[in-house]
């Protein structure tokens, strides 16, 4: 929405936009390293019992 609103000044409108790149801050890249571990972890566990 701030782009739409920034852009709308020179006369441009946003409709649709692609991201490519998102790179959230450190401590949600630790939060989400921490569940996938114990995704794998769980994982391992039960295919070894």
């Amino acid at each position: 929405m701030f782009v739409d609103y920034v852009m709308g000044v020179y006369g441009y409108n946003i409709e649709h936009i692609l991201m490519v790149d998102i790179i959230p801050d450190q401590s949600v890249r630790k939060a989400m390293n921490e569940i996938n571990a114990g995704k794998r972890c769980a994982w391992r566990w039960s295919c070894l019992h």
